[in-house]
């Protein structure tokens, strides 16, 4: 998600959103920007096949961590599907 991040910054030359909402992307750029952010939200979700991670983050944090993980961080990967 950073790299995408910074190509589009290094593309418009801002990161603000509204600015960046109206910045004509090349279409192949579009693209790559789009797979780069689908996996960064899988990733987050996690969907198969990276969710790997998930058993072994719940078994390792502390209670409280593993609330919040469950809570609130996981649904952010599905919030990030929604809103771009």
């Amino acid at each position: 998600m950073l790299l995408a991040i910074m190509a589009m910054f290094f593309q418009s030359g801002t990161t603000d959103i509204t600015t960046l909402l109206t910045h004509n992307f090349p279409a192949n750029m579009q693209t790559w920007l789009w797979l780069a952010f689908f996996a960064s939200f899988a990733v987050k979700m996690p969907m198969w096949p990276v969710h790997t991670w998930l058993p072994d983050a719940h078994v390792e944090a502390p209670t409280a961590g593993s609330v919040i993980l469950a809570g609130i961080l996981l649904k952010m990967g599905g919030y990030g599907f929604l809103r771009f």
